[in-house]
């Protein structure tokens, strides 16, 4: 992964901070989005950007590849949690999952 350049996106939080982690241990270059808190890793690019907002991505995908390089990998680790019973969830919780790809699936 040397100088590799990986874009992760929802890497200030849990997974997505232990992903990022190992990304720089294994000598990648690393960008990742951030919908609100930055956190505060070292030696890594943080873009503010939202997962559900195609324009925004293509914004961080640019972004990353004019201070970075060009992308080698991204990690599509970005989601949220709407915790319930599958017979409780209701339709608008379940969207709000789906849609979290990135990639608007679920419109």
């Amino acid at each position: 992964m040397t100088d590799q350049v990986i874009l992760v996106t929802g890497g200030n939080r849990g997974i997505g901070t232990a992903i990022v982690s190992l990304l720089v241990q294994l000598g990648a270059q690393v960008a990742y989005t951030y919908r609100s808190d930055p956190g505060d890793q070292a030696n890594v690019l943080a873009i503010p950007a939202d997962v559900t907002d195609l324009e925004a991505m293509a914004e961080a995908a640019a972004t990353a590849e004019q201070k970075l390089g060009a992308i080698y990998g991204v990690v599509a680790n970005a989601g949220i949690t709407r915790d319930n019973f599958f017979p409780k969830l209701t339709s608008a919780d379940w969207d709000a999952v789906i849609n979290c790809d990135g990639y608007g699936i679920a419109n």
